[in-house]
């Protein structure tokens, strides 16, 4: 059965028996450890951790071994966990042959067993992902995009017994506009920061995520993104120095400032198509807050200007085997833009 992790630890709390085959797949690290942890502390509730029975396959996976330790029952612990993080079962020059094989294997998993199959992606063709489907509980472990972050942030944290208010929410959605997917991981620890930052405080404001966040690198560079778009010259130049002090990676730098001007590009094609205001938020799915600022700052430039930014920042992405000389030409390119 396929489900979300939200669903599966949902379904932990209200099932007595623990499923004897998991397979968390996907790319999230986030979920894949979320879920693995919440399922070996309720496997192990009442043993040490000195005397738990858990056997990892990283690299390569013996299937022989693997059924050896499947089927012997354990000595300290309630149960024996084999955790599999190996592609080579269905990469294996003969993996017709290991992929029945281990199959077969999950069928008849004992009932002081547990099998977790940990991968980053299968192939959902493969008659084995199907089965592995339709047969066991089959966790999608997919990456957030930033403008799905609303809930989860808003989940993690009543973790801590805390909650954000509107602008802060909308404040890091902001921060990760550019990037494709949000550092799950990554924000788990600024929430942490957070949450001692803040006290006893119960509601996070934009003031907190702002002091809290300023030192994420992809917050420094939304910065400069930022200052681009109000096209405030000075400060955008004073912040690209201080990147380059930092030695900020070049590719994270192009990527906030080709998103941002991007952004702002597509808002002034809707604003020529008379396109009103709310219409450009819905259509380019901004959120009501940075959806008002961005046409606001698209406001500042041309059309012409923006594409000639872009083709710059496109002669910088060229050039990236030329080192520190990377910086100047950002420079220039921002120079002309901003002027």
């Amino acid at each position: 059965m396929k489900l979300t992790p939200v669903e599966f630890l949902n379904k932990l709390k209200t099932e007595a028996d623990i499923p004897r085959v998991v397979a968390l797949i996907g790319e999230e690290v986030f979920y894949r450890d979320l879920v693995r942890k919440k399922m070996l502390d309720l496997i192990f509730s009442d043993t040490p951790e000195a005397e738990r029975e858990i056997h990892y396959f990283d690299q390569d996976v013996d299937l022989g071994e693997v059924e050896v330790l499947v089927n012997t029952y354990p000595f300290f612990a309630a149960k024996n966990v084999v955790i599999i993080k190996s592609e080579k079962i269905f990469k294996a020059a003969d993996k017709e042959k290991q992929i029945e094989r281990f199959l077969t294997l999950l069928e008849n998993v004992p009932e002081y067993s547990t099998v977790i199959l940990q991968l980053n992606a299968l192939d959902g063709r493969q008659k084995a992902t199907k089965l592995l489907q339709k047969d066991y509980e089959y966790i999608e472990c997919m990456p957030v995009r930033p403008n799905n972050l609303k809930g989860w942030l808003t989940e993690q944290a009543t973790t801590f017994d805390r909650k954000f208010d509107y602008e802060a929410i909308e404040c890091i959605m902001e921060y990760l506009e550019p990037v494709d997917f949000a550092p799950l991981q990554l924000l788990i620890k600024e929430l942490e920061k957070l949450y001692v930052y803040a006290g006893d405080r119960k509601v996070w404001t934009r003031d907190d995520v702002e002091k809290i966040f300023s030192a994420l690198p992809e917050v420094s560079a939304f910065a400069l993104a930022n200052a681009v778009a109000d096209k405030k010259m000075l400060i955008a130049i004073e912040l690209l120095q201080e990147e380059k002090k930092k030695k900020t990676a070049v590719p994270l730098l192009l990527g906030m400032l080709n998103a941002k001007i991007r952004r702002l590009l597509q808002i002034q094609e809707c604003l020529r198509n008379n396109m009103l205001e709310q219409e450009i938020i819905q259509t380019l799915k901004l959120g009501p807050f940075l959806g008002k600022i961005t046409v606001r700052q698209s406001k500042n430039f041309t059309e012409r200007s923006l594409r000639d930014a872009l083709m710059g920042l496109n002669r910088v992405a060229e050039g990236l085997s030329l080192g520190e000389r990377q910086y100047p030409l950002i420079e220039e390119t921002l120079v002309k833009l901003l002027k």
